[in-house]
């Protein structure tokens, strides 16, 4: 669970090294995992919108669209739609 959740081994072998570290590591666990959270809830949000616009025939603002997706996706739709999308 620990290495799923971005925990290098070094940081799961403290924790079983050191019992008294348990809640330091798992409280590192739960801001990773409300960051992710907070990644997700963006991306949800920019692909409802995309859905929303396309059920009711409106061309989905790209900002919007890609809202959470810039950095990952950014080569992909440069290349798709040109620099001004």
């Amino acid at each position: 669970m620990l290495r799923g959740r971005g925990f290098s081994l070094a940081e799961i072998g403290e924790l079983l090294d050191e019992p008294g570290a348990e809640a330091e590591h798992l409280t590192r666990l739960v801001q990773r995992l409300t960051a992710e959270h907070d990644r997700l809830e963006v991306r949800i949000r920019a692909v409802r919108h995309t859905l929303d616009s396309r059920r009711h025939g409106a061309e989905p603002s790209m900002e919007k669209m890609m809202d959470g997706f810039e950095a990952e996706h950014e080569d992909e739709v440069i290349e798709r739609w040109g620099e001004d999308a």
